[in-house]
């Protein structure tokens, strides 16, 4: 309902529900804040953003202070100023000024209020207390000196799990964060001006997700990434727009690097959102020495000697040409990384089908993903493309997979519709191991639990169908019972799901039960959740192997000793997949590797060929878990001997006889049919201050 109020003599109409700190940002008039962030729960701890309203004694808050009729409210008094600048001092007291070498300098939330503010001295004689050693971790650091106890990190770990793994111990100058588990602490004054010596008599480690975004929430440099620390300064980086690829969720990510070289510093979620583990903790932060392949090599007499690009491309071919020549491409396989891109696939497959023409050609990941995702959509037509987000509406929610072991962002999204929407969960856990306590997050907030292994989920939905077709009887059970008192369900078939077994008589069942709860009037939405990054956009560019031809007989062939010779296209993955692989490359004649990162695979092969990482990707397109096509246009340039894996494949072509120049046309009118799908561009986000000026309002934000 539209009221109105009055913000610094000027009359607004805004909306009931809102903040005073919302109405009076969506009017153009800035007030400064330090705990309060958008995507988080307001708690008004930290005072700057006070606030007078007429008939009020006392200022209020505005982040959680909401606006009523009439409300006469002032933001730029001098009882303000002095309120804010009294509660900035507050947290100056003990801060030490170690600017110069703290990770966050020039993009610190506390730095850019007391310039703000015109503070420029510390009026205290206080030595800066001993707050060392509040917990410990690899990837963590914990500065308490610099810690002004916002609570952001607080609630964003609760946002994100439920239950915090920190918590606010110790109160006034003894504050700090600390674990969230039961520990004895004892605190007092050790010393002049020291607030506090603790001593655990329990576990001082910290265990939880390692997502990150504790960090990258925190105001000032309190929590700082360990692999990121002294690798920046922020007016040195050169950020660039682009999505994770760590699985198919693609998350928003800003890229930083050093601006002097091509050196990855860190990463971060763009507009509000949440990055995992792997990508917050990107596996190339300051990794550049030994991290990516520097120059191509060719294995001599056991030993890898570097080599240029016309020699490995020459050996290539001259092998290739030998094992031809003695009727070997029938022991052959070409296998393609689930992060190649979606036009580098089509040009693969072109060359697979009309060049090499090897026995096996297929992407490095479980051939089962391609059986259950066809029957998928020939039995759910249309709904193997989705929207995750749909998953909110729901009021029962059935997760058959490994929940936290598959898509985080999915996770995430199931957390936040049980949290917020109340949402019941049913977990039909595929994963097969025990978690520890601390990563039962699901567990803990599920309805209902049971373990089924993959290969017996037939033998489950069948006992799920028998629940809902005789509702009311004994044996119908909690969850058959649940999904028909729901009148929004969400189905969620993980990725631990669709590798692991043919599901075809399995989705033929789980159809069955669809549809009688269609036919109950219910609104019933099923998920088929692939993980690796871009299987589905590989399988949409043509990379559909001949029966029996396939990745499980692949592998079936490696362990026969059938298969002798492999060419690997794309950057080795870190998973069961790849292990089998690696597992039997030493008995292999011929190994060739086109990667961008160093490997155990590209240490067994016989011929190494750099091409461009997924960060150099120019045009490239990719295929997410939803079935939404994206485009990104990368900035990084790691320079040297790197190709990209077209002009590699034509320039093979040419040196074994073949023309493969048609493929650039193919390839344009591919990538049209691509673009014809309204796919998402992600492009070059630029750097900017975190104060700007608003011409219109006058206003710096």
């Amino acid at each position: 309902m539209d009221i109105e109020i009055t913000i610094n003599g000027k009359k607004i109409i805004t909306q009931t529900g809102l903040t005073i700190l919302e109405a009076a940002s969506r009017a153009g008039i800035k007030i400064p804040v330090l705990c309060y962030l958008k995507r988080l729960r307001p708690i008004g701890s930290c005072r700057i953003c006070s606030v007078e309203v007429a008939g009020i004694e006392h200022t209020v808050p505005s982040c959680v202070a909401k606006v009523k009729e009439g409300y006469e409210i002032s933001t730029d008094t001098e009882r303000v100023w002095d309120i804010r600048r009294e509660a900035l001092s507050s947290l100056l007291l003990d801060h030490p000024l170690d600017c110069p070498v703290c990770d966050k300098s020039g993009d610190c939330d506390l730095q850019n209020l007391s310039f703000e503010f015109g503070l420029t001295k510390q009026n205290n004689k206080r030595l800066y207390p001993d707050r060392t050693n509040i917990f410990k971790s690899g990837h963590i650091e914990y500065m308490a000196t610099r810690c002004v106890l916002c609570s952001r990190c607080i609630r964003v770990c609760s946002d994100m799990y439920g239950n915090p793994f920190y918590e606010i111990k110790g109160s006034g100058y003894d504050g700090y964060i600390g674990l969230r588990h039961k520990d004895e602490t004892t605190r007092g004054v050790t010393s002049e001006g020291s607030s506090f010596k603790e001593n655990k008599a329990g576990d001082d480690v910290l265990k939880c997700y390692y997502c990150g975004n504790c960090i990258e929430v925190c105001p000032v440099g309190a929590l700082i990434s360990i692999p990121s620390k002294f690798k920046e300064r922020y007016w040195q980086e050169s950020p660039f727009s682009s999505v994770c690829d760590k699985c198919s969720a693609a998350c928003r990510t800003e890229y930083y690097r050093y601006e002097h070289e091509e050196s990855l510093i860190r990463t971060a979620s763009l507009f509000g959102g949440y990055l995992c583990r792997a990508g917050f903790f990107y596996d190339g932060i300051g990794k550049n020495n030994g991290y990516y392949i520097a120059s191509p090599y060719i294995k001599k007499k056991s030993s890898a000697v570097e080599s240029g690009i016309e020699n490995a491309v020459g050996e290539f071919v001259a092998r290739i040409k030998n094992i031809s020549a003695n009727g070997g491409l029938p022991d052959t396989a070409i296998l393609v990384s689930p992060n190649v891109s979606t036009n580098e696939g089509y040009a693969i497959s072109g060359f697979a089908g009309n060049v090499l023409k090897p026995a096996y050609f297929d992407i490095a990941a479980s051939g089962y993903y391609r059986t259950n995702m066809l029957r998928f959509k020939t039995l759910f037509e249309g709904e193997e493309t989705f929207d995750i987000k749909t998953v909110l509406n729901s009021e029962a929610m059935l997760y058959a997979g490994d929940i936290e072991g598959e898509i985080p962002y999915v996770a995430y999204n199931i957390m936040k519709t049980h949290r917020e929407h109340g949402g019941k969960l049913f977990l039909v856990n595929t994963g097969g191991k025990e978690r520890p306590d601390y990563l039962r997050r699901f567990e803990d907030i599920a309805f209902a639990r049971q373990d089924v292994g993959a290969a017996s989920m037939g033998e489950f939905f069948d006992s799920l169908k028998s629940g809902v077709h005789n509702s009311g009887l004994k044996n119908s059970g909690v969850m058959a019972e649940n999904l028909l008192n729901a009148d929004t369900i969400s189905i969620l078939l993980g990725d631990k799901l669709f590798s692991s077994c043919d599901m075809s008589a399995d989705l033929q069942i789980l159809k069955e039960i669809t549809n009688f709860l269609r036919g109950g009037q219910k609104t019933v939405y099923v998920y088929p959740l692939i993980k690796p990054f871009n299987y589905r956009g590989l399988v949409g560019a043509g990379i559909n192997p001949a029966p029996g031809s396939d990745f499980n007989k692949i592998l079936s062939g490696l362990n026969s000793g059938k298969i002798k010779n492999i060419l690997y296209i794309g950057d080795v993955l870190n998973d069961e997949v790849s292990r089998e692989i690696v597992k039997h490359a030493s008995g292999l004649e011929f190994l060739a590797v086109f990667s961008s990162k160093t490997s155990i695979l590209s240490a067994m092969a016989d011929v190494v060929i750099p091409i461009k990482d997924f960060l150099e990707g120019r045009n490239a397109f990719y295929e997410n878990f939803e079935g939404k096509t994206i485009s990104v246009d990368n900035e990084f340039n790691l320079g040297g001997y790197r190709t990209g894996i077209i002009p590699l494949l034509m320039d093979i072509s040419g040196r074994l006889g073949h023309s493969f120049d048609y493929i650039n046309r193919e390839i344009s009118e591919f990538t049209g049919s691509l673009k014809a799908k309204s796919p998402v561009y992600y492009n070059k986000s630029k750097a900017r201050s975190n104060f700007y000026y608003n011409d219109k309002t006058k206003v710096y934000y």
